[in-house]
C-alpha cells in the first residue's frame, strides 16, 4: 500500500534563462534557499498583480472559473466542482 500524499502536487518543469538572469537569482537566493520556490513566488506574484487583467465584468465565466480554481482557499470539494463545470462549458 503506497503512503498517503499530503500538500500540495508538484510538477516539474523546463525553462530556459539567459546566463545573466541566473545570476541575478542566484544573487537574490541565501544559502539554504530554493530556486524553484523563488522563481514559483515571482510567478505568482506576476499573476496575482497582471495589469493586463481585463475587468471582471468582462472576463469570461470560463476565465473566472479558472481563475477560481488555482485559489489558494478553494478546497479540494469546490475545485472538484468547478473543474467538472469547466469540461462542460
Amino acid at each position: 500500500m503506497s503512503r498517503r500524499r499530503t500538500g500540495a502536487r508538484y510538477v516539474p518543469i523546463t525553462i530556459s534563462l539567459q546566463p545573466s538572469v541566473v545570476d541575478r537569482i542566484e544573487a537574490q537566493l541565501g544559502p539554504k534557499q530554493s530556486r524553484s520556490a523563488w522563481i514559483s513566488k515571482a510567478i505568482l506574484g506576476q499573476l496575482d498583480n497582471d495589469n493586463n487583467a481585463l475587468p471582471l465584468s468582462e472576463a469570461s465565466t470560463v476565465r473566472l472559473m479558472s481563475e477560481i480554481r488555482h485559489r489558494q482557499d478553494i478546497n479540494g470539494e469546490m475545485k472538484g466542482i468547478i473543474e467538472y463545470w469547466l469540461t462542460k462549458l
